[in-house]
């Protein structure tokens, strides 16, 4: 079904970008990843339409621009609103035996059989439309009565202290929204004036004037929880009607809580040693996970109660905590731990998405300590012990999850 033919040669076929428009967008996607059409809107060059429009051309795919009082609202309505909004994936047209459902990637085709599964259709036949196009039609289908308006500074600080790495505000005709990007999108509609409240967190929020049709671009901060996270902003809008998104690019903790171990696990790992090396999995509380990358790489001294040399594995694009020495993850995590092999550590912390058997042999053989902790939320099978930060009060506290571990 996919063309071979690249968007931004599209695009440019369009009239709508520059050859040296292309690179800029390539040299911009090789620095910060994702798609080239991210990387073109990132650069104000096209708008999240064109990129669509491009894309449909590229995958041989229609591009529709539809009113909720064009679709079919009883087909639409078989799909549950939260799968809607989360895949951004919605039918909106029964012919027979074929429904016709719009989604905003057209890599996610796989979401067809579930549209299948959903409407009971033999054929689904995708199109793609915009984000804020099937937003807006899920909304006149399903109503937001299924989400609860929640305040601004309390989804931010959710989300951005569960590791999102993209968050966003939508104002217009009076009704705003906010979402974050973790491995998919989660929306919710906004209690209270959300241009107030993002002048009063984002330090500074629209230093200057977005240029009429343009979008403007500038670094900001903003605090919460008593965590600062560095962001890229992007903003097209005036002062009532706006689109503001921002990509995290940093994290520091304004006043990091004080951490402990709980002296039963301390003892454990102690005993295990004895034995041989150890492996243990770590996690975080509901809430905690921005706390639990931060703090990471300090727990190898809690746990061994002294000053250890260790390094710290990260996929991460960005930086590590100040005075750790990190090591990227590229694309074998075991190679970046048998790289290490030769400093003799006594304690690697790793900080990736996710790992595989072979990766765990290869820290059990680097270092006598290897603490995992995996984004992806699998479990590391041969862990020996396995533990969850958790909050006591003001401060936060190591202890053994309820589950059982290979150590027992």
């Amino acid at each position: 079904m996919r063309k071979t033919t690249p968007i931004g040669e599209i695009l440019v076929g369009l009239g709508r970008i520059s050859p040296e428009d292309v690179q800029n967008a390539l040299a911009h996607q090789r620095e910060r990843g994702g798609y080239l059409g991210d990387a073109l809107v990132a650069l104000g060059l096209v708008t999240p339409a064109e990129v669509e429009w491009g894309l449909a051309s590229q995958y041989d795919l229609p591009f529709v621009n539809l009113h909720p009082d064009g679709i079919d609202h009883a087909t639409a309505s078989q799909v549950p609103a939260a799968w809607a909004r989360e895949h951004l994936v919605l039918p909106v047209l029964r012919d027979g035996d074929t429904v016709t459902a719009v989604l905003a990637d057209p890599r996610d085709l796989e979401r067809l059989s579930e549209v299948q599964h959903f409407t009971g259709a033999a054929h689904v036949e995708p199109a793609l439309s915009t984000p804020a196009t099937i937003l807006a039609l899920i909304d006149a289908v399903h109503g937001e009565s299924d989400l609860s308006s929640v305040p601004l500074p309390a989804f931010l600080a959710e989300a951005l202290e569960s590791g999102a790495g993209e968050v966003g505000v939508s104002v217009r005709g009076g009704r705003a929204s906010v979402w974050a990007r973790r491995d998919t999108i989660s929306h919710r509609p906004l209690d209270g004036d959300p241009l107030v409240e993002l002048r009063r967190l984002v330090t500074p929020f629209l230093p200057t004037a977005v240029p009429q049709g343009g979008v403007r671009r500038w670094t900001a901060r903003i605090a919460l929880s008593g965590w600062v996270w560095g962001l890229e902003c992007h903003a097209v809008g005036d002062g009532v009607t706006l689109e503001w998104a921002a990509r995290v690019i940093g994290v520091q903790d304004a006043h990091l809580p004080a951490v402990r171990v709980e002296e039963e696990v301390r003892s454990r790992i102690a005993e295990a040693l004895r034995d041989g090396a150890v492996v243990v999995e770590v996690r975080a509380e509901q809430g905690a996970e921005g706390i639990l990358t931060r703090t990471l790489p300090a727990l190898p001294a809690l746990l061994l109660d002294r000053e250890p040399r260790t390094v710290h594995l990260s996929d991460h694009e960005s930086p590590g905590p100040e005075g750790e020495i990190v090591v990227p993850v590229g694309h074998s995590l075991r190679g970046a731990v048998e790289s290490v092999r030769p400093f003799a550590l006594d304690a690697l912390t790793v900080d990736v998405h996710d790992a595989f058997l072979l990766d765990v042999r290869a820290a059990r053989r680097t270092s006598p300590l290897a603490v995992f902790h995996l984004r992806s939320g699998r479990r590391v099978e041969t862990a020996d012990l396995r533990l969850v930060l958790r909050r006591e009060g003001d401060a936060l506290v190591w202890t053994r999850t309820n589950t059982a571990d290979a150590a027992d």
